[in-house]
């Protein structure tokens, strides 16, 4: 990163001056969600913190599935460091070949298809340690999975594009990796015939993995874990039930799932919004955005999370327009927009609450902010 303006702390005392000293901060990380960092502030004054520098996991016990590590750690580290020990992150961890931290996936709640099954980041987050917009540290949560003392503030912390505070350590729950993994292709005569299979294959016995379905090729993805002839017996019943369907070799489901989690389904140079959405929702969100030529839609979480994707900045309008009309908010996560500001990478937001801003001056926050990465 070529910025004159770019502070590195290397410890929480340093990060901890940094902030005191520039109340008009930036704290940014390794930058791979360019819409709610760098560009995000457009002509607002003050350094950028990068706590990049921040890194390293300072605790890890297998045997107790907690770690703790710093904001800054890279997720692709982590997944090196828990895989030694056959451990993962269920909720399917995003960007992290693009070098995504673990303190902006937090920040930006960047959970990918393994959420439908085990829950998102709030479900894994056990405690954090936080520098307030006037300095202050405070630990919030704690390191035991069994923690029921006070507020369960980590919670506040995720998708608040860090407007609460800096992360400086967070620590995490953690599973053992699955035995194998079966992934099953079907194909859908259109969106409301997706969205009822949705339907059948999420509230069914079946405990299924993931659920995404690619509203471009009409065709939905079923992600099946256990042993091998679990798997295939589970198959049979999803078959009598859905219809025809096929399996993915190993190459191509890994490349399928890693698509969504890299967001590589589409070019990099692409725009993609986060839209948060519901099943009963699902076709019509669907339908109006494919009317704009050049948007794809991908559905994931059994239809709880729409990611939209366009290769053209002008077809912003268009999108936002059909959120509009659809009753549907975004968060850009992706695109090098010039001119973005921090509400820009909103799209159709809903008027900030009497308890948002509460919470906002509770936790003392930045004047400018802290960026998701």
């Amino acid at each position: 990163m070529n910025d004159s303006n770019l502070v590195y702390p290397k410890s929480l005392d340093e990060s901890v001056a940094a902030l005191r000293e520039s109340p008009n901060a930036r704290v940014v990380g390794n930058q791979t969600k360019p819409p709610l960092c760098g560009n995000r502030y457009a002509g607002a004054g003050g350094p950028k913190i990068s706590l990049s520098k921040l890194t390293g996991v300072t605790q890890y016990e297998p045997s107790e599935y907690t770690f703790t590590a710093l904001a800054g750690t890279t997720l692709a580290e982590l997944v090196d460091v828990l895989g030694e020990q056959r451990q993962y992150l269920p909720f399917d961890p995003m960007l992290v070949s693009a070098g995504a931290t673990i303190g902006g996936t937090i920040a930006a709640g960047m959970a990918g298809p393994g959420r439908f099954r085990y829950g998102g980041i709030r479900d894994f987050l056990l405690g954090v340690t936080l520098i307030l917009g006037n300095g202050d540290v405070v630990k919030v949560g704690g390191k035991v999975v069994k923690n029921a003392a006070g507020f369960d503030v980590p919670k506040f912390l995720i998708n608040s594009l860090g407007r609460f505070g800096a992360m400086v350590d967070v620590t995490f729950k953690v599973f053992p990796k699955p035995l194998s993994l079966h992934t099953y292709a079907i194909e859908c005569q259109s969106s409301a015939d997706a969205s009822n299979k949705i339907a059948v294959a999420a509230s069914s016995r079946w405990e299924l993995d993931a659920i995404d379905y690619r509203a471009d090729d009409k065709r939905l993805y079923l992600r099946q874990q256990g042993p091998d002839e679990v798997n295939e017996a589970i198959a049979i019943d999803m078959q009598s039930k859905l219809g025809s369907m096929s399996r993915l070799g190993a190459e191509q489901a890994t490349a399928f799932w890693s698509g969504i989690t890299e967001l590589s389904w589409q070019s990099v140079d692409s725009i993609v919004a986060k839209v948060p959405t519901t099943p009963r929702q699902l076709e019509c969100l669907c339908e109006t955005l494919r009317r704009i030529d050049g948007v794809s839609v991908h559905l994931s979480v059994a239809g709880s999370v729409a990611w939209v994707a366009a290769q053209d900045v002008s077809l912003l309008m268009a999108i936002q327009s059909s959120l509009i009309a659809t009753d549907h908010s975004g968060l850009l996560v992706r695109g090098n927009i010039e001119g973005m500001t921090a509400e820009r990478c909103y799209m159709n937001r809903k008027p900030q609450g009497s308890i948002e801003q509460s919470l906002l001056a509770a936790f003392g926050m930045l004047k400018v902010g802290n960026d998701a990465t």
